[in-house]
């Protein structure tokens, strides 16, 4: 693997330096705006004409925790003593008596983070509780959330739909209606310093300190781990986030180092050094740049455009199917297709996924139709314009009567999954190709009857304007590959599909 070679020079340093070093930051959505805490004081910049607009006190202790949210009209910032104060977020003044602070916990205050809706606000503190606070009111809404240890993290998921606390022994999820507890991740870190949620909430993420500076991927359908953890820092990990297209994560370290890793392979793609240890780390809304901060008093921008291409695969065998003979081939064909892809076309195990029906696969990859369309859309959801991706499906096709009258012969065309059931081609269509954003790259390879309109594409009749022998993956003999073509014509719609 590439040695990636810390870069030390960012595009840019904010000059109006905190007297003491800064401990937490928070971008505002949607607005070029930021918010900063460092000892006592808080500051609120205006990242357009890059200035400070506002020094915010009251705090008489430092600052810990910052939250903006998500509609950018509130601010909420906690200090050691456990006091909190909510501030305006458009004026940076605060929406409590000048100067008084809410006792809201007896220790320090670790963690803020607002309700998707902003209705609701989450602290969390060293006092071993988490409160949930009314934002027009600013009261707390029922009892404490009692967790036993100390809390380092909580985190809403961007669906609302839960919870996530992060104490220096384990992970517990709670649903945030009921505030019932629906999860405990095991095998977390020793000392869980900071979550994160991609932005579909189908997957959390967790950072360790010291102890074990490792970044851990958490499946939210299961609550089980995915794979290893990933490793790289040297030190603890303070903090992490997600861009907004959920494919990139940044990390800050007490090793001084910022990382951009990939989210689809774990891979880091780029280091930025700091002079000192490292905080805090937020993305602009653009996706493109990160800001970071920590003991070198200085707020530092970095070029955040380092997504590498990425190939990724599904490969799906239905050798049975209900009410069907067998196709005794389909499982090996599926093995055969995997080891190709890895040695002839650049594939790394990781990232190509197989579903069969076979008792050495997970259940979850056996393919039925719920497990088959959640496959893909958690492949298409983590695709940026870089990726490549390679769908290939041997098995079953077949034809049903088309309802809605969009087929010249009357008929849709299907795949079949283990249990005998249909995939029609249009939920093929707007799972597997719609959702792709421009610039993906996408090579679906079929092997069964009907598939000529699999993918139910406006320009299926160029599919066989190319084609060319190719050796088959099984038995003797040869065949045709029929490719989809790559069409870049505005009367065609975006591109869909190529061969590479």
């Amino acid at each position: 693997m590439t040695e990636v070679i810390p870069i030390t020079t960012p595009i840019r340093v904010y000059q109006e330096d905190h007297e003491e070093i800064i401990k937490t930051l928070a971008v505002f959505p949607h607005r070029l705006k930021m918010v900063t805490g460092s000892g006592t004081t808080l500051r609120l910049w205006n990242l357009r004409g890059i200035a400070v607009s506002k020094d915010m006190e009251g705090h008489r202790s430092d600052v810990h925790a910052v939250a903006v949210s998500r509609d950018g009209q509130l601010i909420a910032s906690g200090d050691q003593e456990g006091k909190l104060i909510a501030w305006h977020g458009k004026t940076g003044e605060p929406l409590t008596q000048p100067h008084e602070c809410i006792d809201a916990h007896s220790k320090c205050i670790s963690s803020l983070d607002f309700s998707p809706d902003c209705t609701m606000m989450a602290s969390g503190s060293f006092d071993r509780t988490i409160k949930l606070w009314n934002t027009t009111t600013w009261q707390v809404q029922g009892d404490p959330i009692q967790c036993g240890d100390l809390v380092c993290c909580v985190r809403y998921s961007p669906s609302g739909e839960f919870l996530a606390i992060a104490t220096d022994l384990n992970i517990a999820i709670y649903d945030s209606s009921t505030r019932k507890s629906v999860a405990n991740l095991k095998d977390s870190a020793l000392f869980n310093v900071s979550l994160a949620w991609t932005p579909d909430s189908t997957c959390l993420l967790s950072a360790g300190d010291h102890r074990d500076p490792t970044i851990r991927e958490w499946d939210t359908s299961t609550w089980t781990q995915v794979g290893d953890p990933w490793t790289g820092h040297t030190d603890g990990i303070t903090a992490i986030t997600v861009n907004f297209g959920g494919t990139v994560v940044a990390s800050a370290s007490r090793d001084n180092h910022v990382r951009l890793w990939q989210l689809s392979d774990r891979r880091t793609i780029a280091i930025f050094k700091h002079s000192d240890s490292v905080n805090c780390v937020s993305f602009l809304t653009d996706g493109r740049h990160i800001l970071s901060g920590g003991g070198d008093k200085k707020i530092e921008e970095w070029d955040a455009e380092w997504e590498a291409e990425i190939r990724r695969a599904l490969i799906v065998a239905v050798g049975k199917a209900t009410y069907y003979p067998n196709i005794f081939q389909a499982h090996k064909d599926a093995l055969r297709m995997k080891d190709f892809l890895v040695n002839s076309r650049g594939y790394i195990p990781e990232n190509i996924i197989i579903m069969m029906h076979d008792v050495k696969i997970q259940p979850k990859h056996w393919p039925s139709r719920h497990n088959l369309l959640r496959e893909i859309d958690f492949m298409v959801r983590r695709t940026s314009p870089r990726h490549h991706l390679f769908f290939h499906y041997t098995g079953y096709g077949d034809q049903v009567t088309c309802k809605h009258n969009t087929e010249r012969d009357g008929k849709d065309q299907a795949i079949l999954t283990y249990t005998g059931k249909r995939v029609i081609d249009h939920i093929l269509k707007e799972r597997l190709v719609d959702p792709l954003p421009q610039g993906a790259k996408l090579f679906a390879l079929w092997d069964c009857s009907h598939s000529h309109t699999l993918l139910d594409l406006e320009h299926y009749e160029c599919n066989e304007l190319w084609s060319a022998p190719f050796k088959v993956l099984s038995g003797e003999g040869y065949s045709r590959l029929c490719v989809r073509a790559n069409i870049d014509d505005s009367r065609f719609g975006k591109e869909n599909s190529e061969l590479r």
